[in-house]
């Protein structure tokens, strides 16, 4: 069974050329079938999934101290593990030296410089962490430290990102207020991954209630609309 179209990207994006990952993805692809058994696949191949969580719980994750598991879980909810936030986030001193321990021994964690100041997590085991929270910190603390970063990323005037975790946490009467200041410079910068980003996260139930969402939907589809269209407009 090949990939086509954006399915080699859309593989990559999840896997990040992982040998491991690429395995497990195709005993998850065996275990399909039908015409869209591949798009299937890879649309369900996330660190959740019980192949790929099972698989990381027993060759990293349950290999780490407890407060290792406890402080990537709490940091799973920022895309970028920037050392100098990470510290404010977890009110530490020492997110750095920790970070880089972690890269040293392979437990997918990656710098981002040369300095090896900012990190990302594996998207996979990123996924798995998060999916872990409620069991391993409580019930609602996923939505808590999603909170949490959107305040501290409101407080360093990043706007876009802190419009992100509130709505993440559920925080949709923050989200709202944030969008009443946002929402026209995105949509004017013709940012259609920054739209598509913040609009996937949102609840349907929302967008029916909340007008700034409805703009929000508005002005991305009005920009699909002007590109095919060769910037003509709706």
């Amino acid at each position: 069974m090949n990939l086509c179209g954006e399915q080699p990207e859309q593989l990559w994006e999840k896997t990040q050329g992982w040998a491991a990952g690429l395995i497990l993805f195709h005993q998850a692809l065996n275990r399909k079938e039908g015409s869209g058994a591949m798009a299937e696949a890879i649309d369900q191949f996330k660190g959740s999934q019980r192949l790929v969580a099972d698989y990381l719980a027993e060759n990293a994750f349950d290999l780490l101290a407890r407060e290792e598991q406890a402080f990537l879980m709490k940091l799973s909810v920022l895309h970028r593990l920037e050392t100098g936030l990470c510290n404010r986030f977890l009110d530490i001193g020492t997110a750095g030296p920790i970070l880089r321990a972690l890269e040293d021994r392979h437990c997918f964690v990656e710098a981002l410089d040369s300095d090896r100041l900012a990190f990302i997590l594996h998207p996979l085991f990123r996924e798995f962490l998060l999916d872990r929270i409620p069991e391993y910190l409580g019930t609602g603390q996923r939505e808590r430290l999603h909170a949490g970063a959107a305040r501290l990323y409101e407080r360093e005037n990043r706007g876009e990102e802190a419009l992100v975790h509130y709505i993440r946490a559920g925080r949709m009467e923050e989200a709202s207020r944030l969008l009443n200041r946002f929402a026209r410079p995105i949509i004017k910068q013709d940012r259609p991954h920054m739209l598509e980003s913040l609009l996937s996260v949102i609840p349907a139930h929302y967008m029916d209630d909340e007008p700034w969402f409805q703009y929000l939907q508005a002005g991305y589809y009005g920009g699909l609309q002007s590109f095919s269209t060769g910037g003509k407009g709706l």
